[in-house]
């Protein structure tokens, strides 16, 4: 989903299409844009591995 949005597809469309909320597809876009991952330990804050240490 994130790569047709990256493709050209509107976010509306998608979030329609695949009936998603908002949040989640904007979280997963950001996800992708910082590590290429959806893995949540992949795009855990400084903080948050500081923390998991």
């Amino acid at each position: 989903m994130v790569e047709l949005h990256k493709s050209g597809k509107p976010r509306k469309d998608i979030l329609r299409e695949y009936d998603l909320t908002p949040s989640t597809f904007d979280k997963w876009v950001k996800q992708y844009n910082q590590s290429g991952s959806f893995k949540e330990k992949d795009n855990l804050t400084p903080e948050e591995k500081e923390l998991r240490e």
